[in-house]
């Protein structure tokens, strides 16, 4: 009698062996639509914490510069705002050459060169792999309980063309019939984050006042010379 063969455990490997990329693929394919329909926050979120990054750098590139010790930057004479257009000149270089060289170094991961005290409220170790944090799916999510669930995305940034820098001067109602002069220096970063499947530009702007002056009477018009 011939012995029949037995070709059901051999099916079985079979189909588990197809079954499982299917369900992978079908897992796959789910999460990804989750991700691309949660995108609208995912922007919203990497753009606050882009702009937050931009305005410490800025922030702290002004701080360095020590504007208010550098004597009198202008004067006003005749409604005519008239500025030392060296001193001027080499802090508005300055200013842009420390601020690019902040990005480079935080989109290089060589956070070393800019010090753990500025950047004290980021992960050092991330920031050294180039991600300035790392955004959990759960935490978009807006639960407490999901704050820690789901893969972690590396959220990164980069300058986009110059930093500009520049001398402005507005003058605005104050009161009454009062105008309050402003003469500040105006700063524009434009940046992009970056991460997995997205990625969003933004431009942050900074207004470092030089000078806030209360005028009495009738607003005069103001010009900027020496520019």
């Amino acid at each position: 009698m011939k012995k029949r063969m037995h070709l059901k455990p051999k099916r079985k490997r079979l189909g588990i062996f197809i079954l499982v990329p299917i369900i992978l693929l079908i897992l796959f394919i789910l999460a990804f639509i989750r991700y691309i329909s949660i995108k609208p926050l995912i922007i919203s979120y990497s753009e606050m914490e882009a702009n937050k990054l931009a305005t410490l750098i800025i922030n702290t590139a002004i701080k360095e510069e020590n504007i208010n010790e550098q004597g009198e930057l202008y004067k006003i004479s005749n409604n005519v705002i008239n500025y030392d257009t060296k001193k001027m000149n080499d802090i508005l270089s300055s200013l842009t050459t420390t601020i690019q060289n902040y990005f480079t170094a935080i989109e290089n991961g060589r956070v070393d060169d800019i010090g753990k005290t500025i950047l004290e409220k980021y992960n050092y170790n991330s920031l050294k792999k180039g991600a300035i944090l790392y955004i959990s799916l759960g935490y978009l999510t807006g639960s407490s309980f999901l704050a820690n669930v789901g893969p972690k995305i590396p959220l990164k940034i980069r300058l986009i063309g110059n930093v500009k820098t520049d001398v402005k001067a507005s003058i605005s109602d104050y009161g009454l019939n009062n105008a309050l002069l402003k003469i500040y220096i105006y700063i524009e970063v434009v940046t992009q984050s970056i991460i997995p499947f997205i990625s969003n530009i933004q431009t942050t702007t900074i207004e470092y006042p030089l000078v806030l002056k209360i005028i009495e009477g009738d607003i005069p018009s103001y010009y900027v010379g020496n520019r």
